[in-house]
């Protein structure tokens, strides 16, 4: 099996990834995640390390080759990053039980952008017994049209997991 170092950058400005001893660059965008997945010689220790510095990642291994791959952000990942950092809807407790939007929405068939903030908001812990605000129902509607491009989405497309960097790989 290949070891497989993992960065992500949840940082909103692009990170630069530099694999050692190569000196090779790669850009890593907001909510993207790189893999580098590096291949050892035989009998040989992983003496890999990462130096982190505002803005960059330099990541050394003791590999003959390596690879790098880029996984970007779906739609749905950038979304939910907004509506939390830019409008506090991370999710809450529900029943005794921490809960997101993304537990909430149907699996299947369309999510239009009043039912994604009208979850949003479920899923954020408001009363049941208390109406929906407008206010943030119309915000919400908006970020998702913004993210999606579109005022419904097809369920699977839009909630399909998020790869992994040599996700479909066999080790």
């Amino acid at each position: 099996a290949m070891p497989i170092a993992q960065f992500e950058n949840s940082d909103e400005t692009p990170l630069t990834l530099t694999v050692q001893p190569w000196g090779d660059h790669y850009i890593v965008p907001h909510l993207a995640v790189a893999g580098i997945r590096y291949s050892l010689r035989p009998s040989a220790d992983d003496r890999s390390y990462t130096e982190v510095a505002k803005g960059s990642v330099e990541f050394w291994c003791n590999a003959d080759t390596y690879e790098c791959e880029i996984v970007y952000p779906s739609v749905f990942r950038q979304l939910s990053w907004d509506i939390c950092v830019n409008g506090g809807w991370c999710g809450g407790i529900v029943d005794g039980n921490p809960t997101t939007v993304d537990d909430l929405l149907p699996r299947t068939g369309r999510i239009s952008a009043r039912k994604f903030a009208e979850l949003t908001m479920v899923a954020d812990g408001w009363p049941n017994d208390e109406q929906l605000e407008e206010k943030y129902l119309r915000w919400l509607q908006a970020k998702f049209v913004q993210h999606v491009g579109a005022n419904s989405v097809d369920a699977e497309e839009f909630l399909r997991d998020i790869e992994q960097p040599f996700g479909n790989a066999s080790s």
